[in-house]
């Protein structure tokens, strides 16, 4: 699964992120869930929310409309972006 199997409204949610990226899921000590991010197996970013769910796969749709913001973004920077990581800084 990419990112989560339901499709964003239209109009609404920010559209599909590419194949390349997925998201895991994990609650955390203090019970919030976290979204770790990756693209192509690396590590980009993890988002979290400080809300409570009903369960597990309301956390995820949650999440998912939120890392596919992020990710829109992220691509929408283009190549003269600043990033972290093991990927080489740009300065422009």
């Amino acid at each position: 699964m990419n990112l989560h199997k339901s499709l964003p409204r239209e109009g609404v949610e920010p559209p599909l992120a590419p194949p390349e990226w997925t998201m895991t899921i994990e609650r955390n000590e203090s019970g919030y869930y976290v979204a770790a991010v990756a693209c192509n197996g690396k590590s980009r970013c993890r988002i979290s929310m400080n809300s409570e769910f009903q369960d597990a796969e309301e956390a995820e749709r949650a999440l998912a409309v939120k890392v596919r913001g992020w990710i829109a973004e992220y691509l929408a920077r283009g190549e003269g972006r600043t990033t972290g990581g093991d990927e080489p800084e740009v300065t422009v």
